[in-house]
C-alpha cells in the first residue's frame, strides 16, 4: 500500500501547534481542557506536540476548542480512490 500524503496536508505537529494556539487564545489552561474533556494533562501535552492520540480525542479536544477537521473535496477524492472509487456515502 502506497504512503499517500498530500501536499497541503497538515503535519501531527502543526495540528498540535494549532491547538495549543487555540486554547491560548482562548485563555484556557490544560487543567481547563482536562477538566472539561476528562483528557489527562499528559494526553493533551502529547496531543500539543503533536504525538500520536486518538482520533476521538483529537476531535473531542477540536470541538471544546470550536475547531473542525477539513473534509474537502481534495480529501474525499483521497479517500474514495484508495477505496477503489467507491461511493457509499459514508463521508
Amino acid at each position: 500500500m502506497k504512503n499517500f500524503v498530500h501536499a497541503n496536508a497538515l503535519k501531527l505537529e502543526e495540528i498540535g501547534e494549532r491547538i495549543r494556539l487555540r486554547r491560548k487564545k482562548l485563555k484556557y489552561t490544560l487543567e481547563d481542557i482536562e477538566k472539561a474533556t476528562g483528557i489527562s494533562r499528559k494526553t493533551l501535552i502529547k496531543l500539543e506536540k503533536g504525538g500520536d492520540v486518538r482520533f476521538s480525542t483529537l476531535t473531542t479536544v477540536l470541538s471544546i476548542l470550536g475547531l473542525t477537521l477539513d473534509w474537502s473535496d481534495q480529501t474525499k477524492y483521497m479517500f474514495s480512490d484508495r477505496l477503489g472509487n467507491s461511493n457509499d456515502g459514508w463521508y
